[in-house]
This record gives structure tokens, C-alpha cells and sequence, in this order.
């Protein structure tokens, strides 16, 4: 799953156009980078809307996981990334989840000095001087997955007779699902296995089952 984590604004004075040559950041919070990242990606946000469009924006580095899990250090090397004098390029960062965060998870990033930002002048070729650190990110946090619940509805018919050679429908019971709220919960296949006392499967069909939505319980 890829998520955007921030959007990054670099601007150049009026002096002369920047190339950034490097980049760090933390990966900080609850959740594991170790365990819960695949990895970090870096792109130019083209379109300028903080959220990656694979179509617009520009890809600066990829990189995998390669630190432990906690307080993670990651760097991009060997950029060569112009910003025009007296102009801004908005940067997005991008992490890649795997699939395996926990629901509660937070996961924010930190720049935390202005040394993690190298850059030189493009004409003087001079280390530039970065300022605007310390940068704290807003706070992503990984929501719980949706759990449902089966169990007997409140008008379930209950135990009953069934005439002998009687051919016609029986209402064999009402089920009550019922989803967290978490999230809004699909469902896709309900497998149902009949059970009588004397094992007469030969008197139910496959095709005479059917399932139906009690909507008169609303």
C-alpha cells in the first residue's frame, strides 16, 4: 500500500538555483519500520497536491529497509535535485506498507537538522545553508480491520415440525451479521452444511437453498 507521508517544500533564495545532493529523515513512532515497510520512495510532486500520481510526479530514489526496528534512519544519496533560485519544488515522500501494521500503529517522520539537507550553489558551488529544521510530520496511524459477527438473528424461528411428505418452503433460520466500526464490511461467500438426524441429504436440492436479506427486520 503505498501512502503518502508528507510533502516536502524546498525553496531556493533569490541568490542562485540549489542542487540538493542529499536528504535524511527519521522514521519514527509506534509501528516497526523493520517489520511493516517494504520501502521508502522520493518523488518531485508535479502537480503539487501532496498525494502521488504516478502519472505526474517525477521519481527522485527508492529506498528498502535496511535499519532496525524503532527509530529509523533513512538517507538518499547521490541526488542531484535543481531548484531554481527564488522558487519552491514541493517533494513528496512515499512509504510502502507490506501488509503486516497493526491496527494502532503510528508512524510519523522527523527532520531533524539542517545538516540532513545537504545542498551547494549551482554557480558558486558552495555548501548551502539550510534552515526550517526541526520538521515533525503529522501523525499516520494504521486503523483497525473490520470484524464480523454471525450468530442467531433476535427472530429466528426456532426449533419446529415439519409435516411428513410436506414439499413446500420451510424458513430454516435467521442469520445476524453484524459489522464493527471499523469499516464497512463485504461480503462475498456464505457456505451453509445441512444437518438431519437420519442423514436424508436426498431431500434437499442445491438449487432449492436460498438466501435471502430480511429487510422487513428494518
Amino acid at each position: 500500500i503505498d501512502q503518502s507521508m508528507t510533502q516536502l517544500a524546498l525553496r531556493a533564495s533569490s541568490a542562485e538555483a540549489v542542487i540538493v545532493e542529499s536528504f535524511k529523515f527519521k522514521s519514527t513512532g509506534t509501528g516497526s519500520a523493520k517489520n511493516d515497510l517494504s520501502r521508502v520512495r522520493l518523488f518531485e510532486d508535479s502537480d503539487n497536491n501532496g498525494q502521488l500520481n504516478t502519472d505526474e510526479d517525477r521519481l527522485i530514489g527508492i529506498l528498502a529497509y535496511s535499519k532496525s526496528a524503532g527509530d529509523s534512519l533513512f538517507t538518499f544519496n547521490g541526488l542531484s535535485e535543481r531548484i531554481p533560485a527564488d522558487s519552491t519544488v514541493n517533494w513528496i515522500l512515499i512509504y510502502d506498507f507490506n501488509g503486516n501494521a497493526s491496527g494502532g500503529e503510528t508512524f510519523y517522520v522527523k527532520v531533524d537538522s539542517t545538516s540532513w539537507i545537504k545542498a551547494v550553489g549551482e554557480n558558486s558551488t558552495v555548501d548551502i545553508t539550510t534552515n526550517g529544521t526541526p520538521i515533525l510530520t503529522n501523525t499516520m496511524t494504521v486503523t483497525e480491520a473490520g470484524l464480523l459477527t454471525v450468530s442467531i438473528g433476535d427472530a429466528d424461528t426456532g426449533d419446529a415440525n415439519i409435516a411428513y411428505g410436506y414439499g413446500g418452503i420451510v424458513e430454516l433460520m435467521q442469520y445476524k451479521l453484524t459489522a464493527s466500526n471499523a469499516e464497512d464490511i463485504l461480503l462475498n461467500t456464505v457456505n451453509v452444511r445441512l444437518y438431519t438426524r437420519q442423514d436424508n441429504y436426498d431431500a434437499f436440492i442445491a438449487p432449492d437453498l436460498v438466501l435471502y436479506y430480511d429487510c422487513l427486520l428494518y
